[in-house]
């Protein structure tokens, strides 16, 4: 009976293990299936430097570096780790690293699948700046003694207004590190991307519009795209099944 082949799955921004455990559940019926946390989320601390996108796709490298030498550590669903047929699925923030990780070590990926994958970051100076102003305004505000104690409700109403929510939920290092990541675009390294590559998206995903998935995949060459109409980001999680059913037929071909 043959192995099955190895689904390694980087989940996005404030996921993990725990928030895949649905799917991976699923997906261990036709896969050996890793769910790697990365630094920062599940069981993994954060670093004690400020990381960018580099940094965390050579942790995954030494991560599946290293299968070979789990033995006693079945992935999901039994059998054992295969590095020559391993399929790297990365979600958001996840699929920013495997981007990075795909262009720059080939050599231990056989497929890749990206998930409203935050690749394309647009340089938002202006927007930014706008922020800290509105900001600095909204401290003043804050600070009025009748207001004080409505201080969490309008910090989130603001964050929210301008789509950085994931901000407000970080702190020290965490923020740095979230800083850094959303000004790293990683649109260039697309085009060095060879191996098959499915890119699936969410038609009202609104953490990572469709243009930035479309442009994914026009500009990654064996590249295929699957839209699923009434989905959001979470495609593990809305609609697990159906996400299965794609990998499965794309990882068969």
């Amino acid at each position: 009976m043959a192995e099955k082949p190895t689904l390694v799955i980087l989940p996005g921004w404030g996921g993990s293990h725990y928030t895949w455990q649905e799917f991976t559940t699923l997906a261990s019926r036709h896969f050996n299936v890793r769910c790697i946390d990365l630094p920062c989320f599940g069981d993994e601390p954060c670093p004690t430097e400020v990381w960018g996108v580099e940094e965390y796709a050579d942790f995954v490298r030494d991560k599946i570096s290293d299968f070979p030498a789990l033995g006693g550590t079945p992935p999901t669903g039994g059998g054992r780790f295969q590095i020559s047929d391993l399929v790297l699925l990365g979600h958001s923030f996840g699929g920013q690293v495997a981007v990075s990780l795909a262009a720059k070590h080939p050599e231990l990926i056989n497929k890749l699948i990206l998930s409203g994958a935050a690749v394309v970051r647009p340089n938002r100076a202006v927007r930014r700046a706008i922020s800290q102003c509105v900001a600095a305004v909204g401290r003043g505000v804050i600070s009025l003694p009748w207001l004080r104690r409505y201080e969490d409700l309008i910090k989130k109403m603001f964050y929210c207004l301008i789509d950085s929510t994931d901000y407000l939920e970080t702190s020290g290092i965490k923020r740095e590190i979230y800083k850094k990541i959303i000004r790293q675009d990683g649109t260039l390294l697309l085009s060095k991307i060879k191996i098959p590559t499915l890119v699936v998206w969410g038609a009202r995903d609104r953490m990572t519009p469709t243009r930035h998935g479309q442009r994914i995949a026009r500009l990654i060459t064996r590249a295929q795209w699957c839209l699923f109409s009434g989905a959001h980001h979470g495609l593990h999680r809305e609609i697990p099944e159906k996400l299965l059913s794609v990998i499965q037929d794309f990882c068969t071909k």
